[in-house]
């Protein structure tokens, strides 16, 4: 891209807010995920919990969330798609009976299904959490990746960061800002974000 007009890095600016907007993520993100949780039944898991029954019920939740779309599952059975949730669990889960897989394990194992939907929310809150990161990463390589150093350094110098950052970017040069191209419109994506808060209330 070379020499953009004032207008179009204004659109390319405008674009990429709105693509990492709470609303944008929310309709992509959060529903599909909130949707797939809603819509999962496990009633029929006896107690106590077996330690197989228990990842039979973790690889089915997870390919019930690829059916949503919240996740691409490699695996069309649920004993590999199981393998996914041990992983998540092991880096998310903090319970009562521990953390990681052990701990929800051990918390299932002890109080029953009140503890699996917390379970299922771990999974679930780790995988929203992954899905928003990845949009906003493809969202800033969409419109700002494939900028020239030109068009970065012309972005920076919009003059709407000056009014959004103030003090945090006074006396940078618009060469110096170029590199944080991203960094400014995610700034400027959570200060809509507020504005809107504080216009709603």
């Amino acid at each position: 891209m070379n020499s953009l007009s004032r207008k179009e890095l204004e659109h390319i600016v405008q674009a990429a807010t709105d693509a990492i907007s709470t609303a944008t993520l929310r309709a992509l993100c959060d529903q599909p995920v909130e949707e797939a949780l809603a819509t999962f039944s496990y009633d029929d898991l006896a107690v106590p919990v077996a330690q197989n029954a228990f990842l039979a019920l973790l690889g089915k939740f997870m390919l019930h969330l690829a059916e949503y779309g919240v996740v691409s599952s490699r695996r069309k059975e649920a004993a590999g798609a199981a393998e996914e949730a041990v992983f998540i669990l092991e880096h998310a889960y903090e319970g009562e009976g521990g953390c990681g897989y052990e701990g929800a394990f051990r918390d299932v194992s002890q109080y029953g299904s009140e503890k699996i939907s917390a379970v299922l929310s771990t999974l679930t809150d780790s995988l929203r959490n992954t899905l928003r990161r990845n949009h906003a990463r493809w969202a800033m390589m969409r419109y700002v990746g494939s900028l020239t150093w030109e068009a970065r350094v012309a972005l920076a110098a919009l003059p709407e960061w000056e009014r959004l950052l103030g003090k945090m970017i006074s006396g940078r040069s618009p060469a110096e800002l170029a590199p944080a191209c991203e960094e400014l419109i995610m700034a400027k994506a959570a200060s809509d974000e507020r504005l809107g808060q504080i216009l709603a209330s």
